[in-house]
């Protein structure tokens, strides 16, 4: 053990010792010591600094070197940093959370030596794998291991004649020998060692090409004593040896280096054995097989061609006329056409195979899915002010919720569990005997609201939706070509609604459920059957999504367990409308496409949540369903006056909550009044009259006069071609027909047909986008793959081919087919009727479709930002508040975490907890101005705080103010936090960051 420690020992001192030597022959970047400038100590600095890995500006000024106090002459560092680094970085933008980051020029790598004098033991283990890294990136052999030092200043240049020392060369053999065995060595020392010999060796090249100054350290390398190894032939065995694997390529550049030099010296010049290397002699052989390879490819090549050659000559009739083709390729495109496959109506195509397996993420066990095996799918329930504003909830609980007021957003990771697994996690989390590791955790979520996390990715989840397998009616073996007209779909909503008003809730109760659906005519779908049986088995997690909806809807005074879970039933319709529009709005806002690469998990989520709304037809009760239907039926069809307008009908929700009304409509009359049209034909028939009545409600809300792209009225040169055909002028008529409806008179000659088709096509295609992702998940139909690519060709033309519509856009926009029935120019002429749009010239509605709440625009400068609240006081006391806050989603500024703007009830909470209350639903965003930082606020007590979006040149945050530079909105940081906004992902990650940071906690985050 003594042999032990001394030998450690003594290793350490020679580590020490051959460092030390190595720095005293190469550290000349010294004012004073070798012949440099401040700017090439500087650029050495910073490239060894970046050198181990990107790094910001600031970090790089805590590591410049310091000034000579006792030198006048001396520069700031600081103040050349920005030139030296436009020459040897690249700028790399800041993230969304991150800094402006400086990174190394690849061809800056070279000048980069691993014992530099700064560097500390773990500096010189990074800078080993990044030049690994590089080296294996750009397979570059030419690399320099050392760069050329700058020359002794004359009064120090006998420093060099160490390397002539007999006991420094003795030292060298000894380590070279001890490295041929590796033993009582390390690889630090023989790295140092080598790096020592090149020192000497670039000294040489130097005085070479130097008249002045006379070194030459060859002789030192090749000198023998007693029969012994020279240095130079100890590099070359130590090449040979598998030990030196390490290492390898700094001693092969220390060969070439000795080999540079003996070629140009005249004495040893007759020593170098110019023999053929092992790697010439491997690329020798690689090159021959190369060209053996590319002699072989020509010939078949020419080969070919005489084929191909002697073919056409002998069968010239065939390459006569190209045009008796053209019929072909005519039919190829209309068979290419033919093949995009249709969801809906007598023509549509066949379903995708069902789900069959599905794992459990607690116990991981994979089943069927079938009625014997339950699983459900942990979804996150909210209210969102992201696209419509709300400022107060509805009161009472009358299901009429088919307007824009009603903003539930349901969202998901996509993780499914058994139920029974799931049951057994939430009740453990939860229950009195939990355990103290988690009855902390309980600060970051609320279960009052029965919010947990999911167990694999820690999501913030607050309900659970049943993974049911989907059940589509089969098609007639012939093809039905009979379509159901917008007329009979009428007349049955006109039976129905006159049957509801004459008949009395019925009530069913819920242990006769299987027993009643076996009485319903065998029309109704097959659906129900498989429904029913799992409604019965596990009827807690059918309802559990269901009451979770009530919570949301229902007053503070009102409890659950008083209302019927068939109010909740038209609400789940509305929130999977908000869901699927809100989605596509997110899509839409990003520039991205809707069907470009959807993962798994969300099909998955999308697809349970439609097949729950399938089987929400089957319950005890139909109190709330009937007057909602009621409702729906008396606005297409009803003699009086609806209240519902149609400027604010969510047309959308009222196709989903339309397909399911008639089924659920049908389950309660059971034979009275019959519905005698397959579900296929009543998915086609319900889309094309919300179709109609979606372009109506477009034709309504455009201006009168729009305004045009260009002087000559032309459209621009990326508008689509397919939106620009001719009868624009039916389409002019059309809209002066419909304003004529709501007693407006309009001249056609100064509507500009162009700008009023395309606004009208613009917004029909985020409906026509919703409408196929719904009916997709309805029928299992598969998505055209020409609408799965990152850009799409001809949306419009797949979406239409899709839905079963025809793709004359023309015939489309001027509403021929719908005029000629009779029913429908009724229908049409009581919605323009109605109070709020007859007669009314400025309708206050911008678009059709959903379009995001946009957060506020920031000034560019932040001292403009720092000049508006600076005058900024205070609304309680009227004092200059000290911490105003900005609300980015409204642009109002509060006065923060004071006590003289918060309330005094029993829980105290700030001015801008209560702002989120009411401006966005209990989510905030609010810019603390005079700190230059970002609070985001969830659930009154949870929040965190993110970088600024004001950066300084070089891509940092200057907290404090500390280093005064002038601070710029980086514009896409602020896009990053907008876009986190618009797809509601705040509490997600507001939830997630206090999971990896426990300490947010200790935060009174509730008197913000």
């Amino acid at each position: 053990e003594e042999n032990k420690e001394n030998l450690q020992a003594v290793t350490v001192i020679a580590e020490e010792f051959f460092l030390t030597l190595f720095y005293i022959l190469s550290e000349r970047y010294v004012i004073g010591i070798g012949e440099t400038t401040y700017k090439e100590i500087l650029t050495r600095e910073v490239i060894h600094r970046l050198a181990i890995g990107p790094s910001s500006r600031s970090n790089l000024v805590k590591h410049l070197p310091a000034a000579d106090p006792e030198d006048d002459d001396s520069c700031s560092f600081e103040s050349l940093l920005d030139e030296v680094l436009n020459e040897v970085a690249d700028y790399r933008e800041p993230g969304l959370t991150g800094k402006g980051l400086f990174c190394l020029k690849t061809a800056q790598m070279h000048l980069c030596n691993q014992f530099f004098i700064h560097y500390t033991k773990i500096d010189r283990s990074k800078v080993l794998e990044e030049r690994n890294a590089f080296l294996k990136k750009t397979n570059d052999n030419n690399v320099t291991f050392l760069a050329m030092p700058p020359r002794f200043l004359p009064k120090l240049e006998s420093v060099l004649k160490l390397l002539h020392s007999e006991k420094l060369a003795f030292l060298m053999k000894l380590v070279l020998n001890r490295a041929l065995s590796m033993q009582m060595v390390t690889v630090e020392i023989i790295e140092v060692t080598l790096l020592i010999i090149a020192v000497g060796l670039l000294e040489t090249k130097r005085a070479r090409n130097s008249e002045k100054f006379e070194f030459n350290f060859l002789e030192v390398l090749l000198k023998k004593n007693n029969d012994e190894f020279s240095i130079f032939e100890l590099i070359e065995d130590l090449i040979t040896k598998p030990s030196s694997k390490e290492f390898q390529k700094v001693v092969k550049w220390i060969k070439l280096l000795i080999e540079e030099e003996m070629v140009c010296s005249t004495i040893h010049k007759h020593d170098l054995k110019f023999l053929p290397s092992e790697d010439d002699s491997v690329q020798d052989d690689k090159a021959k097989k190369l060209m053996l390879s590319k002699e072989r490819k020509e010939r078949l090549i020419a080969q070919m061609n005489k084929m191909q050659t002697d073919f056409m000559k002998y069968h010239h009739e065939m390459f006569e006329d190209d045009s008796n083709n053209k019929d072909v390729y005519e039919d190829i495109n209309y068979i290419e056409d033919i093949s995009l496959p249709i969801a809906i109506g007598c023509k549509r195509s066949h379903s995708e195979e069902n789900i069959q397996q599905a794992q459990c993420i607690l116990c991981q066990e994979e089943q069927l899915l079938d009625n014997e095996n339950s699983f459900i799918v942990m979804i996150f329930v909210n209210e969102s002010s992201v696209f419509h504003f709300q400022n107060k909830k509805s009161e009472n609980l009358q299901p009429s919720f088919c307007d824009n007021s009603a903003c539930v957003n349901v969202s998901s990771c996509g993780h499914i569990a058994h139920g029974k697994c799931w049951d057994k996690y939430y009740t453990s989390r939860f229950s009195t005997s939990a355990s103290t590791f988690f009855s902390n955790r309980l600060n970051t979520i609320d279960v009052s609201k029965s919010e947990f996390l999911c167990p694999l990715c820690n999501s913030l989840c607050n309900s659970v939706l049943p993974l049911l397998p989907r059940i589509v009616e089969s098609l007639p073996v012939s093809e039905d070509t009979d379509m159901v007209s917008l007329t009979e779909l009428l007349a049955y909503m006109d039976k129905f609604s006159s049957e509801l008003s004459r008949n009395q809730t019925k009530e069913i109760k819920q242990t006769g459920l299987l027993q009643t659906c076996v009485k319903i005519p065998q029309k109704i779908p097959k659906i129900f059957y498989a429904y029913v049986g799992w409604h019965e088995k596990t009827p807690n997690f059918m309802e559990l999504f269901l009451k979770k909806l009530l919570k949301l809807s229902s007053a503070s005074s009102s409890t659950v367990d008083d209302i019927a879970i068939s109010s909740a039933v038209p609400l789940s319709w509305m929130a999977c409308s908000f869901t699927l529009q809100a989605l596509e709005c997110q899509f839409r806002s990003a520039g991205k496409n809707m069907f470009f690469n959807v993962s798994e998990r969300q099909s998955l989520f999308i697809n349970s949540f439609v097949n729950l709304l399938q089987s929400s037809c089957v319950i005890p009760s139909y109190t709330h369903i009937e007057e909602f239907a009621e409702k729906i039926f008396n606005f297409f069809c009803g003699k009086l006056e609806s209240d519902i307008s149609i400027l604010t009908l969510d047309v959308f929700g009222v196709m989903i909550s339309l397909r399911f009304i008639v089924a659920a409509v049908q389950h309660l009359f059971q034979s009275s009044v019959w519905f005698p049209f397959a579900s296929h034909l009543l998915d086609d028939v319900a889309f094309k009259l919300c179709l109609n009545t979606y372009i109506i409600k477009c034709f309504i809300t455009a201006p009168l006069y729009l305004k045009k792209d260009h002087e000559d009225g032309k459209p621009t040169a990326d508008t689509d071609i397919l939106m620009l055909t001719e009868n624009e002028n039916e389409v002019v008529k059309t809209f002066a027909t419909l304003k004529s409806f709501c007693g407006i008179q309009v001249d056609t000659q100064q509507i500009n047909g162009h700008l009023l088709k395309k606004h009208v096509v613009d917004s029909l295609l985020p409906f026509l986008r919703c409408s196929a992702y719904f009916f997709h998940f309805l029928t299992g139909v598969k998505i055209p793959e020409s609408l799965k690519t990152e850009y799409i060709c001809d949306e419009l033309f797949v979406l239409l081919t899709y839905l079963n519509i025809p793709v004359n856009i023309d015939e489309l926009l001027t509403l021929n087919w719908l005029m000629q029935e009779e029913k429908m120019i009724q229908v049409t002429k009581r919605w323009c009727e109605h109070k709020d749009v007859y007669n009314v010239s400025s309708i206050k509605i911008e678009k059709c479709y959903f379009t995001a709440r946009r957060l506020i625009t920031l000034p560019h400068d932040y001292s403009s930002l720092i000049n508006m609240a600076s005058g900024f006081r205070c609304p309680t006391t009227g004092d200059s508040s000290c911490i105003p806050s900005l609300c980015l989603v409204c642009g109002e500024m509060l006065c923060s975490q004071c006590y003289c703007c918060q309330t005094k009830n029993e829980d105290q909470y700030g001015a801008c907890v209560l702002h989120s209350v009411s401006c966005s639903n209990s989510v905030g965003i609010f810019f603390i101005v005079r700190q230059s930082e970002i609070v985001l606020l969830y659930n009154h007590t949870l929040g965190m705080m993110i970088p600024s979006p004001y950066l300084d040149q070089y891509g940092e945050a200057d907290r404090g103010f500390r280093r005064g530079n002038p601070l710029f909105l980086n514009e896409k940081r602020y896009e990053n936090l907008e876009r986190i906004w618009i797809s509601q992902q705040i509490p997600e990650n507001i939830v997630r960051k206090i999971e990896t940071d426990r300490s947010l906690l200790s935060n009174e985050w509730s008197r913000y």
